[in-house]
């Protein structure tokens, strides 16, 4: 009997060794729909995780590192570039193949986003309701399938602080950054201001 369990030990030993190993990359997806305060979220985690030691170096655009560091930051639209391009779930599983995924969704106020691409890309109203609906099956899949954090941007407005730990929690990391830089960018859209 106790053969067999110093046999059992050793072997989930070495399968728990094998699977550390073969997880203990990191990489942090921050992803939504453009507009959606997504590019600004990268910069402070890619800052938290100490990928970016002098928060806003990094513009928090693409990639925060290289393919093959043990943490990365990457920053992805919902279409990105123009002429729109999507990053559907099964390209993120394929670059990151061997990396531990955690992915952050970003989401605003539709009609803010909707108000700020116009204003940035043009498009027609179609565009528009076509991009929404890429993105929100993309976003989706991710959901069901992927460790997620769900990202608001009028949320962290409001619970601040708060909401930040609750992210750097998911993030597993240790931290009390509060962006400097954070702003109420909602306001130009409603023209009011309390």
């Amino acid at each position: 009997m106790k053969s067999w369990c110093f046999i059992f030990i050793a072997l989930l030993v070495s399968v728990t060794a094998g699977y550390s190993e073969e997880r203990s990359k990191k990489v942090y997806i921050i992803t939504g729909p453009e507009a959606s305060g997504s590019r600004f979220i990268a910069r402070i985690i890619a800052h938290v995780i100490d990928k970016d030691r002098h928060y806003g170096s990094w513009s928090g655009l693409g990639v925060c590192g290289e393919i093959g560091d043990d943490v990365l930051v990457v920053h992805r639209s919902q279409p990105a570039f123009r002429p729109a391009q999507f990053t559907p779930l099964e390209v993120f599983e394929q670059m990151f193949d061997g990396y531990d995924r955690f992915f952050i969704i970003t989401t605003r106020d539709l009609n803010i986003v909707k108000q700020s691409k116009e204003r940035s890309y043009g498009g027609s109203k179609h565009d528009l309701n076509v991009h929404e609906k890429i993105s929100k099956q993309i976003l989706s899949e991710i959901l069901l399938k992927e460790k997620c954090f769900i990202w608001n941007y009028e949320t962290q407005l409001f619970l601040k602080e708060v909401y930040f730990q609750k992210l750097y929690e998911f993030l597993q990391v240790e931290s009390s950054f509060f962006p400097p830089d954070l702003f109420d960018g909602n306001q130009k859209y409603f023209g009011i201001s309390f």
